[in-house]
């Protein structure tokens, strides 16, 4: 089976598309929509190989239980922004503009809070939407 990752990802043998996506409404009452990723392929691939994330555009990864989640931006081709949400919408860890990592040994970033979710936005969305630890997220 070959499928394409989203609107903008690449091709590839054995992927899937991720099909459903969620407003996500910041304290200022600007929104992103953002993909859904539930699955456990899906909270592994993440936004690799993704070539563009518009500005209003994200991934939300829901994880099977609360707990800290690093991240890494191996095969990620763009910078983001990524913001770790408790079970009840608080933010309560934040990581701008990271950076493509091109190497196998990349640094990680965040899960040093528990959280349940995990934001993964364009670089530039917390500073365009002024979000802080301790905001309330909804979709």
């Amino acid at each position: 089976m070959t499928a394409t990752l989203g609107r903008y990802g690449k091709t590839f043998e054995g992927a899937r598309p991720i099909v459903f996506s969620r407003r996500i409404t910041f304290p200022n009452g600007k929104a992103v929509f953002a993909e859904v990723a539930i699955e456990p392929e899906d909270l592994v691939r993440g936004l690799m190989f993704r070539e563009r994330l518009d500005p209003d555009e994200g991934m939300l990864f829901v994880h099977p239980n609360t707990g800290s989640f690093p991240i890494h931006m191996r095969n990620t081709l763009m910078p983001l922004d990524v913001v770790w949400i408790s079970s009840s919408g608080r933010i309560v860890e934040m990581a701008r503009g990271l950076q493509p990592c091109k190497s196998d040994d990349c640094p990680t970033f965040g899960g040093r809070v528990p959280s349940a979710f995990t934001l993964e936005l364009a670089a530039g969305t917390i500073a365009r939407n002024g979000l802080k630890p301790g905001d309330i997220v909804t979709w």
